[in-house]
């Protein structure tokens, strides 16, 4: 959003998380800079302005149990399926800095998922809910992507020819991510 009712939306076409990256980065920049030319600051969209790189390990590390726990030294809420693999996964990923929440989904149906919503140093971000009711609304949330995504994509490919691979749904604190794997599986983050 660049002010109440105003919205900038950007599309890409690009394949490599460098080529989405830029074009994220891009967006960002243009929102601010639009709304730097009508006096408003910053709502440092995406959160380029201040990002830091986040080194995932690779599959091997993860698989053989070398990564540590998580980034920040938060502890974490695993729910559902709970593979040695998945877990050290989603906890090299998670940190109360920027990933609050992470969930894998299949054909719709919740799998698993990682978070800290209730690490004290985010608490503050939400004080009229709990962190189960959140862990409830995100999963929420996340079974109606396969809809929302699904919907869309078909929208989109009348003038794109290609498949919804990602979208990033920036709310004013934070972000709501969606980015599918492959087939019907999918995950959901929340910034």
């Amino acid at each position: 959003p660049v002010r109440p009712a105003e919205y900038v939306t950007g599309l890409t076409l690009d394949r490599t998380r460098e080529e989405i990256d830029a074009a994220d980065r891009t967006l960002a920049h243009l929102v601010t800079t639009i709304r730097g030319q009508i006096g408003l600051g910053s709502q440092n969209p995406g959160g380029w302005q201040t990002s830091r790189p986040v080194q995932i390990p690779d599959s091997r590390a993860v698989e053989s149990g070398l990564t540590s726990g998580p980034r920040d030294g938060g502890q974490l809420v695993f729910r559902g399926e709970e593979s040695h693999y998945v877990v050290n996964l989603f906890r090299t990923a998670v940190s109360p800095v920027d990933l609050h929440y992470v969930a894998y989904f299949q054909d719709g149906n919740f799998v698993s998922s990682a978070d800290c919503l209730g690490d004290p140093s985010i608490r503050h971000l939400f004080t009229q809910i709990t962190p189960d009711a959140r862990r409830r609304s995100y999963g929420g949330i996340g079974r109606r992507f396969k809809v929302l995504a699904r919907q869309f994509g078909h929208l989109m490919r009348t003038g794109v020819n290609g498949r919804l691979v990602r979208a990033v749904l920036d709310v004013e604190q934070g972000a709501i991510y969606y980015y599918r794997i492959s087939g019907e599986a999918y995950l959901v983050g929340v910034t």
